[in-house]
């Protein structure tokens, strides 16, 4: 028997999860899909051909292989004429409403105007799916907004690489020295390569966003922001603390109030999720560069999506980090400890959400007293900021040349 074979071709710029979500739904009818590049000469694209093939295969790695197979469309060639070249007597074509269902209906019309004798397969997108499209998500990108939905964390990186960021995070339990770390590194430049600094559209700085400063902000400093202010009710009636007394934070009762009780914690995580991911993308939107997010609960909070898996943690001997608190005279040293995870249970979840999204690296920064973290920091000491500033440059730069290596044509991979 002849097996049922089709095409699907678009410009793909990106290739999408709606995308995939037909190829998936097309090899439960055909045999075989062929998911093919094309170019429209009236178009501006973001990525070359040849990468929006790369994320293409990217996007479908777990499929068949025998059934799905990813090509670009060559030069001078209708759709309809590489279909034949194929073998292939179907197209399929998703459609979302009633202006994608005339365009292809016109695209059918010329495609049997050519007697290639072509069908057109028909998918309507999933009620869910119809918002989702390449140029929504490029707009959606250019203000650093939430795409889980839409695209792999290998495509969201390669946007945000696209417009000069490569964004890490960076975390550690409490005290373990990772403002430190961001602070010795801001204002110094990542990359000493001309080839590496090109990568990322010749930006060549580092950014520290600071979460807890946002959050301090959000909890306590001036504004006239709504959803802000909200949230400041909701702690106090959650707390029965005010927030400020005589004008001045009441971070003293206020933290009292959260160890109280254990609920408060979780409770808290979850009303100040949403605005702290708005202050972090307000934050980053207009910056070029390596953006370094140095947030505590980065990990625990699930909320490595933000840096696309790529993490540094700050790692710190336990003796250290409860010295550093009680120096601070911070209050319930072992409740703030114990509010987090530790080293483990961050790298493990890391870990975890690295192997499910397919993408994600992660860097150790072993901050004790055998490495030049550890050292003391004078005005001498530059070998510290020289190490810092290498070991988290080095980790920018190999993350910058796997993204380029899957760039890549095929005839530059010798």
């Amino acid at each position: 028997m002849k097996p049922k074979i089709c095409i699907y071709t678009g410009s793909f710029d990106p290739f999408h999860l709606g995308h995939k979500k037909l190829v998936e739904r097309a090899i439960r009818v055909f045999d075989k899909v062929f998911v093919v590049v094309a170019d429209n000469p009236n178009k501006k694209y973001t990525f070359a051909s040849h990468i929006r093939k790369n994320i293409a295969e990217e996007t479908l790695r777990g499929l068949p292989f025998e059934q799905v197979q990813v090509s670009i469309l060559p030069n001078g060639l209708l759709e309809c004429d590489y279909a034949k070249e194929l073998g292939v007597s179907t197209r399929i074509k998703g459609v979302r409403n009633i202006q994608d269902t005339e365009y292809e209906r016109m695209l059918h019309e010329i495609t049997v105007s050519q007697e290639q004798g072509i069908d057109t397969h028909v998918l309507f997108s999933n009620p869910e799916d119809q918002k989702i499209s390449s140029s929504a998500i490029k707009e959606l990108m250019a203000y650093n907004a939430d795409v889980r939905g839409y695209v792999t964390l290998a495509t969201k990186s390669a946007l945000e690489i696209a417009k000069g960021q490569l964004i890490l995070g960076v975390t550690g339990t409490i005290a373990s020295g990772k403002s430190f770390v961001c602070s010795l590194v801001r204002g110094h430049k990542p990359f000493d390569r001309d080839f590496t600094l090109g990568l990322l559209g010749g930006s060549n700085t580092f950014h520290h966003i600071d979460v807890d400063q946002l959050v301090g902000d959000i909890t306590y400093g001036y504004s006239t922001d709504a959803e802000v202010l909200s949230l400041r009710q909701q702690v106090e009636d959650i707390l029965s603390v005010k927030l400020m007394v005589d004008g001045k934070p009441n971070r003293k009762e206020v933290g009292a109030a959260i160890f109280s009780n254990s609920r408060y914690n979780s409770l808290l995580r979850e009303l100040y999720r949403p605005i702290t991911t708005r202050m972090i993308r307000k934050n980053i939107v207009d910056k070029t560069g390596v953006i370094l997010i140095n947030a505590p609960l980065l990990i625990d909070m699930g909320m490595t999506y933000l840096c696309n898996n790529n993490v540094v943690i700050v790692k710190s001997p336990v003796e250290d980090i409860k010295t550093r608190l009680a120096a601070r005279e911070v209050d319930h040293v072992e409740l703030r400890y114990q509010a987090q995870l530790n080293f483990q249970g961050k790298l493990e979840l890391l870990t975890k959400a690295i192997s499910s999204d397919s993408y994600g690296s992660c860097l150790i920064l072993n901050n004790d007293i055998t490495t030049p973290l550890g050292s003391p920091c004078t005005a001498s000491n530059q070998h510290k900021i020289n190490y810092i500033v290498e070991q988290i440059g080095t980790f920018a730069e190999t993350i910058l040349y796997e993204h380029h290596y899957r760039s890549r044509k095929p005839d530059q991979l010798h």
